[in-house]
C-alpha cells in the first residue's frame, strides 16, 4: 500500500508543511516533526501510523 501525501492550506490560505495520510485509518499528522513512529535505515525510511500501527516504508533512493 503507498502513502498519501497531500499539500495542506492554513486558514488564509497559504501553504502548509507536508502532512502524510494514513491509508488505514485516516491518521493525519505532519511528515516532520509530527506524530509518525519513524525509522530510517540507509536505504529507507519507515513511517509507523501511531493510532492503527499500518507501516510503509519510502525509498531513500532519488
Amino acid at each position: 500500500m503507498q502513502m498519501a501525501r497531500k499539500e495542506t492550506t492554513d486558514t488564509i490560505g497559504t501553504p502548509s508543511k507536508m502532512v502524510l495520510f494514513c491509508p488505514d485509518c485516516d491518521f493525519e499528522s505532519g511528515m516532520i516533526g509530527g506524530d509518525w513512529d519513524v525509522s530510517s535505515t540507509g536505504y529507507a525510511t519507515s513511517y509507523h501510523c501511531p493510532q492503527c500501527q499500518h507501516s510503509f516504508s519510502v525509498s531513500n533512493r532519488r
